[in-house]
Formats: structure tokens, C-alpha cells, sequence
């Protein structure tokens, strides 16, 4: 019999951690942002499929049955920036609370992770995507190649301008257009 999903449980690695994790994860999986998401997904061993949530009532934007063996799911009325954005959220998710847990409870059953959620997993796994997407030197890089702007660098990395905008203020670093 199946056994019956869990709720994503929080790492509690540190930020510098997971950022770390998730830019070697990036680095190793040769990620780039003309990647097409499906793609990205299918990297890892995942689905993905995009659905209409007021068709349903399911919360979950991820559902993990085993290594190698996941679905994350997108609502279908976002932009191709959140999406991009989501998909590294999810994998977040998949890499942080259940691959990293899985080393020390090699018997995890399957997980999920909801749609609408503040806790401590769904603040780890917004760290992963931003460092995922946007890995620390390669905007330290792009940054200090000329005077650039928010959206220069969101339209570089493939994010909103907010995510972007929140990665520099991260990383501690100030361009034009920068809240």
C-alpha cells in the first residue's frame, strides 16, 4: 500500500547553505535560463504540468513519490517569469526536503509542499530558486561589467524584476532602479 504524502519539513540549514547547495546544484546541472522548464524538470527525474486551479481544490505545487520521481505543478494563469521562478522554488523543495532528508531518514515516504505557505521550508526553498537562477558571481559579474539596472539583470537571469531587485539586496549590491 502507498504510503500517504507528507508536508515538506524544513531543512534548517542556513541561508549561506542553501544558497550554496543550490548554486553548485546549478553550476553541476549546467542550468541556464533559455532552458525550457519542462526540460528543467525532466533533469531531475520530474514532470511538470501546468493546471487550473479553480478547476480543483488540490494545495500542492509539488508532490514528490520518490528519488527521481516528482510532479511540480503550475498554475495556468502566470507569467513565464514566476514560472521560472516557481519550477526552481519546487525543485528547492524537492532538493532541500527531500533528497537532504533523505540522508538522514533514508525511510522518508513521499512529501508535498503547498501552494500558500510561510514557513521556514517554503523561506529555504525561495533562497534555493533565487540562488539557483541567479547564482551569487554571476551577478556580482554581470553587475560590475557596466552601469546596470533591475531589469537588466532581471531580463539576464530570466526573473521579475522583484526577484531580482531582492537578490542584490542579498548580495549587497546596488544598481540603478534597485528598491
Amino acid at each position: 500500500m502507498a504510503r500517504k504524502p507528507s508536508a515538506a519539513k524544513p531543512s534548517n540549514l542556513s541561508r549561506d547553505s542553501v544558497e550554496s547547495i543550490a548554486e553548485a546544484i546549478s553550476r553541476q546541472v549546467g542550468y541556464d535560463s533559455e532552458v525550457a522548464l519542462p526540460d528543467l524538470v525532466a533533469g531531475f527525474g520530474g514532470r511538470l504540468t501546468v493546471k487550473d486551479y479553480t478547476e480543483t481544490n488540490e494545495p500542492g505545487s509539488i508532490l514528490v513519490n520518490g528519488e527521481s520521481d516528482f510532479d511540480v505543478y503550475l498554475p495556468a494563469h502566470t507569467s513565464p517569469l514566476r514560472d521560472r521562478f516557481t519550477v526552481a522554488h519546487e525543485l528547492g523543495h524537492y532538493v532541500l526536503h527531500y533528497l537532504w532528508a533523505k540522508r538522514t531518514k533514508p525511510d522518508l515516504g513521499p512529501i508535498f509542499a503547498t501552494r500558500y505557505g510561510s514557513d521556514r521550508a517554503e523561506w529555504e526553498a525561495n533562497w534555493f530558486a533565487s540562488a539557483f537562477l541567479m547564482p551569487a558571481d554571476e551577478v556580482v559579474s554581470f553587475v560590475r561589467e557596466a552601469r546596470r539596472s533591475v531589469a537588466d539583470l532581471a531580463g539576464r537571469f530570466a526573473v521579475s524584476p522583484s526577484a531580482a531587485s531582492i537578490r542584490l539586496k542579498r548580495l549587497g549590491l546596488e544598481v540603478d532602479g534597485a528598491e
